[in-house]
């Protein structure tokens, strides 16, 4: 695509895009006013704004909680970009994953197993990772109720066991294929939807484990420890690449660049610090294809989003 401006938005999923989308599907938030799909995104060619971009978040972790976390970051970046910018929410990777296949976006803040499912189709590159506690890697955790008599993950066999999206890293393909498990391993599997859900079914005692993101575990943790306060961490996976920013592979390189430059210099001004404070990330950096190395025997091919 050859165009000179560019928006974005992070960590549990965001994208940019500005082609158009199911309305029934998708709810999109202007952080001053409403508008409505007619009102933002063209329907033919004749009809697309240059000027104008879209946000997306799939609210793996809440829709509440992705919005009031990112709202000053999506205004922070259509300022540094000099466009108007505008915040689509979608609720799952799958969507994410169909919306990179037509090119209706044109960057996305994935997970890092929805990344290699892309790179594995060519429809994502890595653009920029975010560095959290000072390492741009993560956790997958294996979370039972602090009660449970269950010490090992074999234990789990025939319990009941939650997971967050079926193309989530930490979240379905771990416990799955990082421990080479069927889903009749377990008695009763739920798809939640988000990590703070699974984390909440955990620690009511609703269910017998679950897998979620030690970032999203951790966070919680910190800010509200009553919401894990009835749980124990079972077991912590190898680190793994962060969740990157990607953009497809038809963005022309000027808007590639203009894009990354605004991850990478977002530290270095005080409203950039302030937010990335906010959304407990250090920085940005340039991205490392080894850190998802690991990741491509986790990820099987014949896996269909």
């Amino acid at each position: 695509m050859n165009r000179v401006g560019f928006g974005t938005l992070l960590m549990c999923t965001l994208l940019i895009g500005c082609q158009p989308l199911d309305t029934k599907q998708y709810k999109e938030v202007n952080l001053n006013d409403q508008f409505t799909y007619s009102e933002n995104h063209r329907s033919t060619p004749a009809e697309y704004h240059p000027d104008q971009w879209v946000i997306a978040i799939a609210s793996i972790v809440s829709a509440n909680e992705s919005f009031s976390a990112y709202d000053e970051l999506i205004q922070y970046i259509g300022l540094k970009l000099g466009q108007p910018t505008r915040a689509v929410y979608t609720k799952d990777y799958s969507e994410v994953y169909t919306l990179f296949k037509e090119h209706k976006v044109d960057a996305a803040f994935i997970c890092s197993g929805l990344y290699i499912i892309g790179k594995k189709h060519q429809l994502m590159e890595l653009l920029t990772v975010p560095v959290v506690n000072g390492a741009p890697t993560y956790q997958a955790y294996i979370i039972v109720p602090r009660t449970s008599s269950i010490q090992q993950f074999e234990e789990l066999d025939q319990k009941t066991f939650a997971f967050t999206d079926r193309l989530s890293l930490t979240g379905c393909f771990y416990p799955l294929y990082g421990h080479q498990q069927p889903l009749t391993f377990w008695k009763k599997v739920i798809f939640t939807g988000n990590h703070d859900a699974s984390i909440e079914l955990v620690n009511r005692g609703i269910i017998d484990g679950a897998s979620v993101d030690g970032l999203v575990f951790e966070d919680i943790a910190r800010n509200d420890p009553s919401r894990v306060q009835n749980i124990r961490i079972l077991e912590k996976s190898e680190p793994f690449g962060i969740p990157p920013v990607v953009v497809h592979p038809n963005v022309g390189k000027t808007n590639k660049r203009l894009l990354q430059q605004v991850f990478l210099q977002m530290d270095h001004d005080s409203t950039g610090q302030n937010i990335l404070r906010k959304i407990h990330i250090d920085h940005f950096q340039l991205p490392d294809e080894t850190l998802y190395e690991t990741l491509e025997s986790m990820v099987p091919d014949s896996i269909i989003p």
